[in-house]
């Protein structure tokens, strides 16, 4: 491996920092403002949006493809966008201003790394001059091997990847035997695991009585269980007898079933 090779190795591993050490790089400059209106807007659309406003293309793990967004946004810089579009999930985010790269870790998800690589040019790609096309699979490939080598040291922490490999499997054991443990202490609330199951055990018990006591009454409207069951009965049989009847009014077209039907006949 050439002497330049290393070092950019070494600059492109210091961007790969695993956010275990809660220090991920932000570098999202501010002169780059985004402005955009979300409805259910499904991740993938909203990378778009962002690469044709900023020219920064948007990588993450594609199962999260099916992820919607909704809010309103007008002239944020990227980092404040992303923080605050998704402030309901527990994401880190690393900015590659030199790439022109914005990487989206979702918690649990792979590593920056693995999202950075998967980012780099396909061989082919009709945009890349080839020999720039031919540098990024030269860097893909090398900074594969690296990963690989359980003997590379992360330039942050200064541990082997395999110790960090083993200490991050320790951790996910400790947080397995901790869920399963009843005297382990949940942090919010500062009751034991065996408390809290206790509790939602008592609450799930006391709303199943709720619903069979036809007596109970239903907070948000004032009336008993018996009541809204005998109101829904009702409600149901008359829905029933409307669409046997071939008067009923259609309240969309204005039509009645009988017609609706008719035209339905014709066009089969």
């Amino acid at each position: 491996m050439t002497h330049k090779s290393f070092l950019l190795i070494a600059v492109l591993l210091v961007l790969f920092a695993s956010p275990a050490f809660a220090k991920e790089i932000k570098v999202a400059p501010d002169a780059l403002r985004l402005t955009m209106k979300m409805d259910n807007k499904p991740l993938p659309e909203i990378a778009e949006e962002v690469y044709r406003q900023t020219g920064y293309k948007v990588v993450f793990d594609e199962k999260w493809n099916s992820l919607t967004v909704t809010g309103n946004y007008t002239n944020v810089s990227l980092d404040e966008f992303f923080r605050r579009a998704f402030r309901k999930q527990n994401t880190s985010l690393l900015v590659n201003d030199k790439e022109k790269i914005v990487a989206v870790r979702f918690f649990g998800d792979k590593s920056f790394a693995d999202l950075l690589v998967n980012a780099a040019p396909d061989k082919g790609s009709s945009d890349i001059p080839e020999d720039i096309a031919a540098l990024h699979r030269e860097q893909r490939a090398e900074l594969q091997e690296y990963l690989r080598d359980p003997e590379s040291v992360d330039p942050l922490s200064g541990m082997k990847l395999v110790d960090i490999r083993a200490m991050h499997e320790q951790q996910h054991a400790e947080l397995e035997q901790m869920k399963q443990d009843p005297q382990a202490v949940d942090p919010a609330s500062g009751a034991s695991l065996g408390e809290l199951q206790q509790l939602h055990a008592a609450q799930q018990q006391e709303n199943d009585q709720l619903r069979m006591n036809a007596q109970a009454i239903e907070p948000e409207s004032g009336m008993t269980i018996g009541a809204i069951a005998e109101m829904h009965s009702q409600q149901r049989a008359e829905l029933e007898r409307m669409l046997k009847d071939p008067n009923t009014i259609d309240p969309v077209s204005g039509m009645k079933l009988s017609d609706i039907w008719e035209q339905a006949k014709k066009t089969e």
